[in-house]
């Protein structure tokens, strides 16, 4: 699989970048390819820093400032993770579960969480036959969100529905929608080095499931999309996907790191590649200033063929994030309005 891996980060590198990361993001070093080659600590890479500002369960309990929470190469190499305070995951992950309450329920959890690849910091959930760590227990709720966003129409009436992710973290969200919607098929768009990690968590995940990267798609994006069930792409060949594509496409908690046009970049393309009446699941900050941007979810360059699925959702545990659900198709002056009500 570390071939592989490194077989598409490879590709992904020369295909290039299409913009700039923006400071959020600027955290890789050039030789990511060094940790590809560390075989040791890819069963733990979750305890690890691997995952780093796209695994919140790495934010969780480990005793850390954020500034101190990336491990020098030397110590991944070393595969020595680090130690985790499961009583603070504990609290969390309650606090959490009383924030939606009606919204996700301990069954859903209990049929979608994943605590084992990658070894992530899982704690015990008191009077339950069950074990969950902070991050898989928040993408659980977004991928019961996005299946209700499938059965309101978004790939319903189609043999294969294709759903598109930007910013798919280590690709805990695709895998459990995939669970949830067996034939869908997932596009994965991201940094190079995160799509190596996807790569390696998706493949076990699902080991019978076809993954394909940069390497098997650089020369042709259609007969890759013919054949995978996992389609793992630098944001440099978002481009290739084909216009109407897909059927839902999401961003959830990640553009608001990025630059402005970077956004702006990638909403063209969901705008380009979502097909009439497809979704999009689009949960950021009112505002976010780490890419070096000022980001206001209430400026982002939508254009006039969206409508407004529901009217925005806070996020119950993290109210300064909200969530809109649109639909691609005719205008709708709900989602100017709903827009100008979050810049208020």
């Amino acid at each position: 699989m570390l071939r592989e891996m490194l077989k598409d980060f490879e590709a992904a590198k020369q295909v290039g970048e299409r913009s700039a990361r923006g400071a959020h993001w600027d955290i890789f070093r050039p030789d990511f390819d060094r940790l590809i080659r560390t075989e040791a600590l890819w069963p733990r890479f979750r305890q690890m820093g691997v995952s780093y500002r796209f695994d919140d369960s790495f934010h969780t309990g480990n005793g850390r400032g954020k500034r101190d929470m990336l491990p020098s190469y030397a110590a991944l190499e070393e595969a020595k993770p680090w130690r985790f305070d499961g009583r603070a995951v504990q609290i969390r992950i309650a606090d959490f579960m009383e924030k939606v309450a009606g919204l996700l329920s301990w069954e859903e959890v209990a049929f979608l969480s994943e605590c084992r690849i990658g070894s992530p910091p899982a704690v015990p959930i008191e009077d339950r036959d069950l074990k969950a760590d902070w991050n898989d227990i928040s993408q659980v709720f977004f991928a019961m969100q996005l299946k209700k966003l499938f059965e309101l129409g978004a790939g319903g009436r189609d043999a294969r529905p294709v759903f598109l992710e930007i910013g798919a973290g280590y690709g805990s969200l695709a895998a459990k929608l995939r669970k949830l919607i067996p034939n869908l098929q997932c596009i994965l768009l991201d940094l190079p080095e995160v799509n190596a990690v996807q790569r390696y968590y998706l493949s076990e995940a699902e080991p019978g499931a076809t993954v394909l990267g940069a390497a098997a798609a650089r020369d042709d994006v259609a007969a890759a999309l013919d054949h995978a069930d996992y389609l793992l792409l630098p944001a440099a060949m978002a481009g290739q996907v084909p216009a109407g594509h897909v059927d839902l496409a999401a961003n959830i908690r990640s553009f608001m790191e990025m630059p402005i046009s970077v956004v702006a970049d990638y909403i063209r393309t969901v705008q380009r590649v979502v097909k009439s009446n497809g979704q999009f699941f689009c949960a950021n900050a009112l505002e976010k200033t780490t890419s070096g941007d000022v980001v206001r979810l209430g400026e982002y360059p939508f254009d006039e063929n969206w409508s407004m699925v529901s009217p925005p959702m806070p996020l119950p545990w993290q109210p300064h994030i909200v969530a809109l659900s649109l639909r691609r198709g005719a205008a709708g002056d709900r989602l100017r309005a709903a827009l100008d009500s979050l810049t208020a």
